[in-house]
């Protein structure tokens, strides 16, 4: 049995060329008969396999990209056909004919080439893989089908066989008759099913050989249960909005579950019907951009819903784009001038602009201010393209305005002119000043006996004014300051609880006079009752009046009329007071004081009474002072010595004081220096001692008088005799042992005075001779050092072996540097020394001192205590002249003055 099938039906040039196939039952063997239009011998495109190329000796055979196949001519009637797969690197070949054959199985047929009997054998291996299928439902109707390719490496891939069943995968039903699409396609659209049905699907693979592949498996898919399409949208519109864009609306339709969108279609030029869907839209308009200009664009719309189902097309909308748009701004710029005509308006005229393109639109007129206030330009009226004038009315007089034009062409493009300066003139003057009081107050306080009457205009003008209205203004009475806008006159004669009214007219520089009078009442309060005292001040005298003052004026001021009284000592009722002040202007009170001693205090007492209230102080005003005394004279020291003031030793001389004298007191006190650093005489006007050793000293006498005054006298004594060694020196305080070396002063050290001190150990400058001495240079002594009561200042020093930075402390090992170290007033050498100050004199007191160094050079300080120790004794208490107890420290000499009573306090 045969089967002869027409496959395909081509055009070329008018020529048609037939592919006519025979399947042998047996399946094993095929032959094609081929007639095509060619040419040349073997060119041209095989129908069923568009890969398959034929080609003469030259050029050489040429492959697609897919499944290449090729034919040449091997011999003189031979022609091999190669087919090659992507996968493979190998050909087969199969022959068209053979040796034996003669050449006239190549026919000529003028417009083309017969090539028969092709034959293909020996093919017995199915297609693979097997195809896999894939089944979309895409509406209620329609269920599309894809599936994998199959390959066939013997006689080549030939078509696809579909095989279709209703129903579900349990019963399913064939349809029939089977599918067969060629070997290059692998989907297929299924159409015409019924809404809401299960369709199955599987695709079988045929070689040239007819080969079935097996099966890739069965894919069931259901159709969409909603089988009714939406409503065909109605009034579609097309409005073009610019050059590029055109927007589109319509009404929406509706569908029985529900619209999903809309599929837009459109076509280009006038009466163009080759519509292509551009996009969708999930409402009812859509902006179409990117056109072209000057270009009608039609469209139509069909609606879809979730099933896929479509509705029937909208009616055909159409819009054309504009042409671009105008670019070029009108020309020439306009020229604008103009001028005042009144106080209120101006009058504006200009050039016209042109524009060859689209024409003047309009002319835009723009204002601004300059004075009396500034003011950007902004548009205030527009006008035709053809008026070029403008009167602007409506405008404030005395302004500086300033105009330009703006010339607008079709496209809205424009360009200004250039800008002009006009101001408004001033509106003749036909308003009389406005006048304004400000002053006095309306109620002024009870006493003012006088007020300033006073207002501005608002404008230069003369006023005048009346206690009568209505008067005509040459009658009333002229402000006594007027002619510009301030205007005065003062109210004389003003009475407690009266009420005043004042009228006022003013005329201006060009005569227009107030035809009303400006009216302003004020009164004057009347007092309250007085209830308060007078208050006092400015008390005088104050303070220490001069020595020697007998006589002073005492003094008050109060705030209001008022009698006033005094009284020493005490406070006392104003009534009870018996002295009174005299009072100038009953504001100023005074009297004067007499009997003022030197020395005295004084404590008075002021109280008064205003009137005629009649109020009283209740408590006094104080004023008190003093007397200073008078400056004290000093004593004058007078020395006579005797037998002379030059001598051999041991010379012995007399010295009288008794001449000495105070000219406003006595001398209570003689101190002898007699300059050998032997103690001092005291006590005494006449005293007489022996010099022992040679030299010229100073004797001294200083007298002291009854106030603390003192004078001193110096007579120079020579004595000329041999020199007498000094007993050595007495000290009070413990002795220190006299060395030549170290090892005399273990484990102190021998210091460079030849005295064994101590040191503080560790690393730091040698710090050594550490000494104290009171502040007058007396008594000066090694640590440590005993000092007699009323001792209240003392100067520490010591040295170091270079020089060094020394600090000192009351708190044992405190680091140098620390906050309660404190630097010595001399330092920076190796001799470093302070003064301690601020000691007690009233007891008995231990003093130590703890000192640290830094060596300037090295920056190494100590990291030991160096102490400087001294006692103060404490001073005996006797009895004194009553009612005093006194500190009595007879060897207590300062400055070469005994003091034998310290301290003295209150008992």
């Amino acid at each position: 049995m045969h089967h002869l099938a027409i496959k395909r039906i081509l055009k070329s040039a008018a020529i048609f060329s037939f592919l006519i196939a025979a399947f042998f039952a047996a399946g094993d063997a095929h032959a094609f008969i081929t007639i095509q239009p060619a040419s040349g011998p073997w060119t041209g495109a095989y129908p069923l396999y568009p890969d398959l190329q034929f080609y003469s000796p030259s050029p050489p055979i040429s492959y697609s990209a897919t499944y290449n196949y090729g034919c040449e001519q091997t011999g003189t009637d031979d022609l091999v056909c190669h087919k090659k797969y992507p996968t493979e690197n190998t050909f087969d070949e199969y022959k068209c004919g053979n040796s034996s054959v003669s050449p006239s199985n190549l026919v000529n047929l003028g417009t083309a080439w017969l090539f028969n009997n092709c034959v293909f054998t020996g093919d017995s291996t199915a297609p693979s893989p097997f195809p896999v299928v894939t089944a979309t439902p895409v509406s209620a109707s329609q269920i599309n089908v894809s599936w994998t390719p199959s390959f066939d490496s013997g006689s080549g891939m030939a078509f696809y066989r579909i095989f279709r069943f209703q129903g579900a995968c349990c019963s399913p039903v064939p349809i029939v008759p089977n599918i067969d699409v060629p070997w290059t396609q692998t989907t297929y659209s299924h159409t015409g099913l019924s809404a809401g049905t299960s369709y199955g699907y599987y695709v079988l693979a045929y070689d040239v050989a007819g080969n079935p592949s097996g099966s890739g498996g069965t894919k069931y898919a259901t159709t969409f249960s909603d089988g009714t399409a939406p409503s065909v949208p109605t009034g579609l519109t097309a409005t073009a909005i610019s050059p590029t864009q055109i927007n589109l609306t319509w009404n929406p339709s509706t569908d029985n579950v529900g619209v999903a969108g809309y599929r837009i279609e459109r076509c280009m030029g006038a009466g163009c019907a080759s519509f292509v869907e551009i996009t969708t839209s999930p409402v009812a308009s859509f902006s179409d951009t990117g056109l072209l200009s000057s270009i009608t664009y039609r469209y139509r719309v069909r609606a879809y819903d979730a099933a896929t189902n479509l509705s029937g097309y909208s009616s055909i909308a159409e819009a054309t784009t504009p042409a671009p748009p105008d670019t070029t701004p009108p020309t020439p710029a306009p020229v604008l001038s103009g001028s005042a005509i009144s106080s209120t308006q101006i009058d504006l005229s200009w050039t016209p602009s042109s524009d060859p393109e689209t024409g003047i639109a309009s002319y835009r007129i723009y204002r601004g201010t300059l004075f009396p206030f500034f003011s950007m330009p902004l548009p205030i009226a527009t006008v035709g393209g053809t008026t070029t004038t403008f009167s602007n009315s409506g405008l404030t007089p005395s302004v500086g305005y300033t105009y330009y034009v703006v010339a607008v062409n079709g496209q809205g493009l424009s360009v200004q002119s250039t800008s002009i300066n006009i101001s408004t003139p001033a509106p003749p003057d036909t308003t009389p000043p406005v006048f304004a009081f400000s002053s006095p107050a309306a109620t002024l306080p009870a006493g003012t006996t006088f007020a300033t009457l006073a207002g501005n205009t608002d404008e230069t003008a003369t006023c005048r004014y009346s206690t009568t209205s209505g008067l005509a203004f040459d009658s009333m009475t002229l402000f006594s300051t007027t002619g510009t806008t301030n205007h005065a006159q003062t109210i004389t004669g003003l009475t407690d609880g009266t009420l005043y009214t004042y009228y006022v007219k003013c005329r201006d520089s060009v005569g227009n006079t107030n035809a009303t009078d400006f009216s302003y009442m004020f009164q004057v309060d009347s007092p309250a009752p007085d209830t308060t005292p007078p208050v006092i001040s400015n008390g005088a005298p104050t303070g220490v009046l001069v020595a020697n003052t007998t006589s002073a004026t005492m003094s008050v001021i109060t705030n209001e009329n008022a009698y006033c009284r005094y009284n020493q000592n005490s406070d006392i009722d104003f009534l009870l007071m018996l002295n009174a002040l005299n009072s100038s202007n009953f504001q100023n009170h005074s009297v004067s004081l007499t009997g003022l001693t030197n020395g005295s205090s004084y404590l008075y007492y002021v109280r008064c009474q205003d009137t005629p209230a009649g109020n009283v102080n209740t408590s006094g005003y104080a004023i008190s002072f003093s007397v200073a005394f008078p400056a004290n004279v000093n004593p004058v020291a007078l020395i006579v010595v005797s037998p002379a003031t030059a001598g051999t030793a041991p010379f012995t001389i007399s010295a009288d004081g008794s001449g000495s004298y105070d000219t406003d007191g006595s001398i209570a006190q003689y101190i002898w220096n007699w300059g050998d650093g032997t103690p001092n005489t005291l006590g005494v006007p006449n005293a007489s001692h022996t010099y022992t050793i040679a030299g010229t000293y100073i004797l001294s006498l200083t007298v002291i008088d009854n106030q603390g005054g003192s004078g001193t006298a110096n007579q120079t004594i020579t004595v000329s005799v041999a020199a007498v060694p000094p007993p050595p020196p007495v000290s009070t305080s413990v002795c220190t042992a006299a060395c030549t070396t170290n090892a005399d002063c273990t484990p102190d050290i021998c210091g460079p005075s030849g005295f064994c001190i101590a040191q503080g150990g560790g690393a730091g400058p040698t710090r050594f001779d550490g000494y104290l001495s009171r502040t007058d240079g007396s008594m000066s002594q090694p640590t440590p050092a005993t000092f007699p009561a009323g001792t209240t200042s003392v100067i520490m020093s010591v040295k170091t072996d270079v020089n060094a930075d020394c600090q000192y402390t009351t708190f044992i090992n405190t680091p140098y540097g620390a906050s309660a170290m404190k630097t010595f007033s001399t330092t920076g050498t190796t001799a470093h020394a302070v003064t301690l100050t601020g000691l007690s004199s009233v007891a008995a007191a231990t003093h130590d001192y703890y000192v640290r160094c830094r060596d300037l050079a090295t920056d190494s300080v100590n990291d030991t205590d160096y102490t400087i120790s001294f006692i103060t004794n404490a001073p005996n208490i006797v009895a004194g002249p009553n009612p005093y107890t006194c500190l009595i420290n007879p060897n207590f000499i300062s400055n070469n003055v005994p003091y034998l009573f310290d301290i003295c306090i209150p008992k």
